[in-house]
């Protein structure tokens, strides 16, 4: 009976982790499976884009060249040729009444075919081996300039025109086409050339590539969400394999010890398991999972589901779609600061005043959590030189922070002085404090303190939205802190003066 028993757990252990293996195997083949399919049709879906949209611009171009070359009077054009021969010997546009009647007809042309770049006509100097520009849309001429870096295929088809797909100067990267202009004996005087930068193309369809992109990784996470689902039968299996061996050892004395050993190392095993699970249910329970749980769920019952319960759901939602909000706003902030999209503007202001405002927006959020807000200023504080409007943000995103991490009947108090040529802002508040090890990290954008409150909300990108705009005020913030004491946060602006330049 003893052996019978032996063989039967082995037999179970090995099941398990046989069908462990498999259930693993599943999961990352699935995922790689998916991942290598939807890159291959978002990166062909990328050059697709491209190819198509370079084909249909420059057959747009070569229409709205060949139309304009049939507009322009070629005897003029040669005329103006032949009176004009230096480099910006034309500087305005009403300079000459033959220039100024070809450029109203390609700045008609232009506007009307809503082009961002300009229309311009140009001609060959077989004596600089340049071609040269001649009238151009742009209300500023550049006659006669040289144009160095064009395609060859502007003298191989000058006398025919042509399309120039994409290629690239030392503007970018561009799509063009060009028709010949003839005089009265029909000899080609010159050409016009329409352009459409190509960068756009790119930009668009590497938006389109990011959009196919999240809808990929929004499928693979329903799918793996419903493999761990698999994963879970899985594991219930193994619990009443489990119960079965728990049952043979309690009846069987003999092999007693042998089973509490192989009994214990099965539960060890189990509850790596179960860790491994919860870790990747964890990072998989975002606000959008959670969001598209109870709608799915309001939808399949919506005939059983009570009033009161339908409410609950609905909140949940908009407090789930809320914290999600937040930080898809806080991340697009955040990386619209990183990439330099966002320009300051450098104008003079009290700083005073704002702090005052600022306080004036958060007392009853204070009141309501008894805590005190103080403001220590003194009335020789001058104006400084920043962007009132980033400048206020990190003062709200600061007292955030400071709220967000106080103590019961705590204290804020923000303080400005001014030292030299700049005035410093503090903003202190009492409670936990900042761990030693972790007053170096908390600026960085993936940081959450080990401290913070999970009902607080919290994104854990405020104080990197800080940093960075301080950044940009070519200003340093700094963190002082003492544990469950006090933390501080300073700043410097510069002083206004009436000789300073504001940008």
């Amino acid at each position: 009976m003893a052996i019978d028993l032996i063989v039967k757990y082995k037999n179970i252990i090995f099941r398990f982790f046989l069908n462990l293996n498999v259930a693993i195997k599943v999961v990352f083949t699935v995922v790689v499976g998916y991942t290598i399919i939807s890159s291959y049709f978002t990166i062909s879906s990328y050059y697709t884009y491209l190819g198509e949209a370079e084909n249909e611009t420059v057959l747009r171009l070569q229409g709205i060249a060949n139309s304009t070359s049939i507009q322009i009077n070629g005897d003029e054009q040669e005329v103006l040729i032949n009176k004009y021969k230096l480099k910006d010997e034309i500087q305005s546009s009403f300079q000459d009444s033959i220039y100024y009647k070809i450029h109203t007809l390609l700045k008609r042309t232009q506007e009307a075919n809503m082009l961002k770049t300009a229309i311009y006509t140009m001609v060959y100097d077989s004596s600089k081996g340049d071609f040269v520009f001649l009238v151009s849309s742009s209300d500023n001429p550049f006659y006669r300039h040289s144009y160095h870096s064009y395609p060859k295929i502007l003298i191989n088809q000058y006398q025919s025109g042509g399309q120039i797909k994409r290629y690239a100067d030392e503007n970018g990267e561009w799509l063009s086409s060009f028709s010949p202009i003839k005089n009265s004996k029909n000899k080609v005087i010159a050409i016009v050339q329409v352009d459409q930068k190509f960068d756009d193309f790119i930009i668009d369809a590497r938006r389109r590539a990011l959009k196919t992109l999240f809808i990929s990784l929004l499928i693979i996470t329903i799918v793996l969400v419903i493999l761990l689902r698999l994963l879970k039968v899985i594991l219930n299996k193994e619990a009443k394999d489990r119960f079965i061996i728990e049952e043979s050892y309690r009846t069987n004395a003999i092999i007693s010890n042998k089973l509490e050993e192989s009994l214990n190392q099965l539960q060890e095993i189990n509850k790596l398991r179960k860790e491994m699970i919860a870790n990747i249910s964890h990072d998989l329970r975002t606000p959008l999972a959670t969001i598209n749980g109870f709608i799915e769920t309001l939808y399949l019952k919506r005939k059983e589901i009570t009033t009161e319960d339908s409410e609950r759901y609905l909140r949940i939602i908009l407090k789930e779609s809320a914290r999600l909000n937040k930080l898809i706003n806080e991340l697009f902030e955040l990386s619209k600061l990183e990439a330099n999209q966002i320009k300051i503007k450098i104008v003079p202001f009290s700083i005073a005043e704002l702090i005052q405002d600022v306080s004036q927006k958060y007392q009853i959020v204070c009141h309501e959590k008894n805590i005190v807000f103080d403001i220590n200023l003194t009335n020789s504080i001058p104006y400084v030189l920043a962007d009132i409007e980033l400048i206020d943000r990190a003062l709200q995103n600061l007292v955030d922070n400071a709220i967000k991490y106080n103590c019961n009947h705590g204290k804020i108090e923000i303080t400005a002085t001014k030292a030299e040529d700049y005035v410093e802002i503090k903003i202190s508040n009492t409670g936990a404090g900042i761990p030693k090890e972790e007053i170096n990290q908390i600026f960085d954008r993936y940081y959450k303190s080990t401290k913070s409150n999970p009902e607080s909300n919290s994104t854990g990108l405020g104080l990197a939205i800080v940093n960075k705009i301080i950044e940009l005020h070519n200003s340093t913030i700094h963190a002082e802190s003492e544990l469950n004491k006090n933390t501080t946060f300073s700043f410097k602006l510069p002083v206004y003066k009436k000789s300073s330049i504001v940008t």
